[in-house]
């Protein structure tokens, strides 16, 4: 070999496509819309695509990616003149045929619906059913021992963020002069123990508390839920008239399994539409809407 020949260097491999390395390809996926026809596409490109989005631990990192901002797939409708439930879809296309109705009876009530769950109470069977729409799971629970349900029932669904397996749905009712509530747990497959708060005299003549449920779901604030509680019409007037004025908030801390009762200022009792909501300011807040 002479001197003039000189070995050349190997030319450098060419880089690797985004979608050949794995970690990048992983990240590249978790951002996918989360509509429920996005993970089935992306899995029928290839095998390699199909086993990473099989993988359980990348199904764990997908839900907590998008449960901040959740897809909106639509909502449930009821018609209490017809008693019949409907699914409106907001998106398209291949929602409709994944939420389907045809499975609801007549004396089914919706009671919740909140992390991808929807809570039903059967009426007939005074049975509780945790439905999710997408996947098809329902679970039937029965009611807590030795409580007996009424035909109205307050009930909300919720689960951890970080624990799709498992979910828990909150019972709360006012009997008599106190307000109650129970949870039950999917992870233990049991109701706990009852919880009871003493509820203040009514609000406008005083005396012993008379009070009832608004039909508007509870709210959930970070580990509680809230609702709307309206003093009983005191007279045929008010009676005829559906005159209901806000007096107390009930506040159910799911963590502690602990239940309170705030009274609302005297200055909002009126016969008017009310709603709470959440204000965030330098903190969460609530806020009572009156309409």
């Amino acid at each position: 070999m002479t001197a003039s020949r000189r070995l050349l260097p190997p030319s450098p491999a060419a880089p690797l496509s985004p979608l050949e390395v794995e970690d990048l390809l992983i990240e590249i996926l978790l951002r996918l819309s989360p509509l429920p026809s996005s993970l089935p596409r992306a899995s029928a490109v290839c095998k390699r695509w199909r086993h990473l989005i099989s993988d359980p631990d990348f199904l764990v990192r997908f839900r907590l990616h998008h449960r901040p901002n959740p897809p909106l797939l639509g909502f449930f409708v009821t018609d209490w003149m017809r008693c019949l439930i409907g699914f409106l879809p907001l998106v398209r296309p291949g929602v409709p045929d994944l939420v389907r109705t045809n499975c609801f009876c007549q004396n089914h009530q919706i009671l919740s619906c909140r992390h991808g769950l929807l809570l039903i109470f059967l009426v007939k069977e005074s049975q509780f059913q945790v439905w999710d729409p997408v996947t098809g799971v329902r679970h039937l629970i029965d009611p807590p021992p030795a409580q007996s349900l009424p035909a109205w029932v307050n009930g909300e669904v919720l689960r951890d963020a970080r624990d799709d397996d498992h979910f828990k749905i909150v019972l709360a009712d006012v009997e008599g002069p106190r307000a109650i509530a129970c949870v039950y747990s999917s992870e233990t497959s049991k109701w706990g123990d009852l919880v009871s708060a003493v509820l203040p005299p009514r609000a406008s003549i005083g005396g012993p508390p008379a009070m009832k449920f608004s039909r508007m779901n509870a709210l959930l604030v970070e580990k509680s839920l809230y609702w709307l509680l309206f003093d009983v019409p005191t007279n045929f007037s008010e009676a005829f008239r559906g005159v209901l004025c806000a007096s107390s908030i009930l506040e159910f801390d799911v963590e502690r399994q602990s239940l309170s009762v705030d009274r609302v200022p005297a200055n909002l009792h009126h016969p008017k539409d009310h709603e709470i909501s959440v204000i965030k300011e330098r903190g969460v807040g609530l806020c009572l809407l009156i309409v």
